[in-house]
């Protein structure tokens, strides 16, 4: 396949996901407000328009979660109407996105040249450090000599997006000791920190 055709098709994935996350998003903010039979009806709709196994499983998933008597829904309704607008579309709707809509090119270029797909989560520890000293605490030893140098953080998390990992948890000591924290973060708006 050559290099344009290829490009194409990641482009094509790529607005596919951003059009998913704006109809995620509008989608969310009407739904706060909504009864939580809709949760279920749009579970079975999402349960119907899942293609490939990834998507049959997520949606399954989901229409159990909200399924009476499980806590979902009660969860959704207080999530949703507390939420900020902006959190709820730079969060919430990328993170659906992210997870429905995984960029298939990329998972079938990876399974192709390493055999495998790529996790769909990536655990990043930039410091160790922590600005309580708790006795016993593992933190309390570490220094700003131990932290991830900003550009090796950086680069970590644009290796994971290019690979199509998007959820990043980011774990210590306490993560915003780290001074650089916020800077990688906002050079990285499409992943979910």
């Amino acid at each position: 396949m050559s290099a344009v055709s290829v490009r194409r098709r990641e482009l094509y994935g790529k607005l596919k996901r951003d059009v998913a996350e704006t109809i995620i998003s509008q989608a969310l903010m009407l739904l706060g407000y909504s009864s939580e039979k809709n949760y279920r009806r749009i579970a079975a709709g999402v349960n119907r328009i899942a293609k490939t196994e990834h998507q049959r499983l997520i949606a399954s998933w989901i229409e159990n979660w909200v399924s009476e008597g499980n806590p979902g829904s009660t969860f959704l309704t207080r999530l949703l109407r507390g939420v900020s607008p902006k959190v709820r579309k730079n969060y919430l709707a990328n993170m659906l996105a992210s997870l429905f809509f995984r960029d298939q090119q990329i998972y079938d270029r990876m399974r192709a040249q390493y055999g495998f797909n790529p996790p769909s989560v990536m655990l990043v520890s930039p410091t160790m450090r922590c600005n309580y000293k708790c006795v016993g605490c593992y933190a309390g030893e570490y220094t700003t000599e131990d932290d991830l140098p900003p550009e090796v953080f950086d680069r970590v998390v644009t290796e994971a997006e290019r690979i199509g990992i998007k959820f990043m948890p980011i774990l210590g000591g306490e993560p915003f000791v780290y001074r650089p924290l916020l800077d990688v973060f906002k050079k990285h708006p499409k992943a979910c920190f």
